[in-house]
């Protein structure tokens, strides 16, 4: 039984992603590492040109900027919707394609979180409902 507990918590532990998510035909890498905490997100850049970017969340049903539970999932997810529509309002730096990805993590719990790559910012960022 402490064998099977220990591979839950790796399993828990950590995903990854990889996606071109800034159209540039390098290949980018997203790690999540989770705990029952926290979640982490770490995006590197294939273009050395972009500093990597972590972003953290609590886990807490609670708070808006926070997942509901985990394990959570990362997920690709093609960048074609209206941004603009689910959000409320025009977010500069969003392009709208098929052929674009960004990524979502999904708890099963509370709405998604959103990642696409701001193309003027350059820099990631989210939004859920």
């Amino acid at each position: 039984m402490l064998l099977l507990s220990a591979v839950l918590v790796a399993a828990l532990a950590q995903q990854t992603l990889v996606v071109d998510l800034d159209a540039d035909h390098h290949l980018d890498t997203v790690v999540l590492n989770q705990t029952r905490k926290q979640i982490e997100i770490t995006v590197t850049y294939g273009n050395p040109k972009y500093p990597s970017e972590i972003f953290r969340f609590p886990v807490d049903p609670g708070l808006e900027d926070a997942v509901c539970a985990v394990p959570v999932t990362l997920k690709r997810e093609p960048l074609d919707y209206d941004l603009t529509k689910a959000v409320g309002y025009r977010v500069d730096g969003f392009v709208r394609s098929p052929h674009l990805y960004g990524f979502a993590v999904l708890d099963g719990k509370c709405d998604s979180l959103h990642f696409f790559f701001n193309h003027k910012t350059n820099r990631m960022q989210y939004w859920r409902l």
